[in-house]
This record gives structure tokens, C-alpha cells and sequence, in this order.
């Protein structure tokens, strides 16, 4: 069975062809390229999230802990006034502690 670099490196080799495929191919811009990519790299690792030494689940909370609520800024942009403090403790309040 391989281990997390192997996945990982196959997972990133995938994913950036996948994503500069679709990006001559089917016209996709850079962002959506971007996605293509992402949602390549962390399907090569998805095989190893059952290890021992945790280094997939550590690395996947913590990508998601930082989309997440990056994702979900939207929704309190247009209800309350951004400020730079506000983003700090926004941002600081929806991490992973550990």
C-alpha cells in the first residue's frame, strides 16, 4: 500500500493536469481551474484518511477549516459592516484549535 507522499504527489500530479486540461479544453476560467485542481490534490489523498499517522485527516480539517468560513463570509458581508478587526476575529474564532 502507499504511503501519504506517494498519495499526495499523485494526488497534486492529477489534479494539476486535470485542471490545466480543463482550462485549455473547456474553456473553464482561473478560478474554476483553481477548483479542479483543489478537488484533485485532496482526492489523492483520500485513501489515506484511515491512517495511522493522521497526516491526511490533520491536513483536510484544516484546509476545510479555512474554507469554510471563508465560503461563508459571503452571507456576513451584506449584513453587517467589515472592518479589519472584524476579520481577524472572524477568522481567528473559526480555526481548528490545536
Amino acid at each position: 500500500m502507499a504511503e501519504f507522499k506517494t498519495h499526495l504527489t499523485g494526488g497534486l500530479l492529477t489534479g494539476a493536469g486535470a485542471s490545466i486540461l480543463s482550462l485549455l479544453s473547456f474553456d473553464l476560467n482561473i478560478v474554476q481551474a483553481f477548483s479542479v485542481f483543489v478537488m484533485g490534490s485532496l482526492g489523492g489523498m483520500l485513501p489515506d484518511l484511515d491512517s495511522d499517522s493522521g497526516k491526511p485527516l490533520t491536513l483536510l480539517f484544516g484546509t476545510v477549516s479555512v474554507l469554510l468560513p471563508a465560503l461563508l463570509l459571503n452571507k456576513i458581508i451584506g449584513q453587517i459592516t467589515i472592518s479589519p478587526e472584524l476579520l481577524v476575529g472572524y477568522f481567528a474564532c473559526t480555526q481548528n484549535p490545536r
